[in-house]
Formats: structure tokens, C-alpha cells, sequence
């Protein structure tokens, strides 16, 4: 049961992935929008580490993975993703 858990999480990780590179490759290199969304990228990766570092310390089990997946879909949909990782997070795997 463990491998079939495994193997879902990977097929999950993989279908999110070609949604985001399908989403990338649709955006134009117009205005700047790739530098703004690598911008995002990069913050989203600072938030993610911040939180993970600092909710331990105040008694909180508040972290999530840092991979490229949380990164991006954070970084793409802002607060609103930042809730989604949570949802689907705790939906998952309650407390």
C-alpha cells in the first residue's frame, strides 16, 4: 500500500509539473512577465524556506516541502497558492 501511495504522489508531482510547463511555455517573453515570474519564483522559495525555519521554533507544524512544484505554484497563484498547499497538505495528511 505504501508503493501505490508512492507511486500516486509521483503521478501527482508529474501531472502538476506538465501543467506548469505547460502554463510557462503559453506566457510571452512580453513586458517583462518571465523576469516577474522568476522574480516570484525566488520569493516563493524564500517564504517557503522562512516558514519551514521559523514555525518549528514557536511550537507550530506549519512546513512544507521545498521543491519546485510548491515554488512554482506559489509563485504563480500568491496567497491563494500559498492556501492551496496548505489544503491539499493537510487534506492529505491530517493531524
Amino acid at each position: 500500500m505504501l508503493n501505490q501511495l508512492g507511486n500516486m504522489n509521483m503521478l501527482m508531482y508529474i501531472v502538476i509539473m506538465a501543467i506548469l510547463i505547460t502554463i510557462a511555455i503559453s506566457v510571452r517573453v512580453k513586458n517583462g512577465i518571465m523576469v516577474k515570474l522568476a522574480f516570484r519564483f525566488v520569493v516563493a522559495i524564500g517564504i517557503i524556506y522562512g516558514i519551514n525555519y521559523i514555525t518549528p521554533h514557536i511550537g507550530i507544524d506549519a512546513s512544507i516541502p521545498l521543491n519546485p512544484v510548491t515554488a512554482s505554484i506559489i509563485a504563480l497563484l500568491q496567497a491563494p497558492g500559498m492556501a492551496l498547499i496548505y489544503i491539499a497538505k493537510y487534506a492529505i495528511y491530517p493531524m
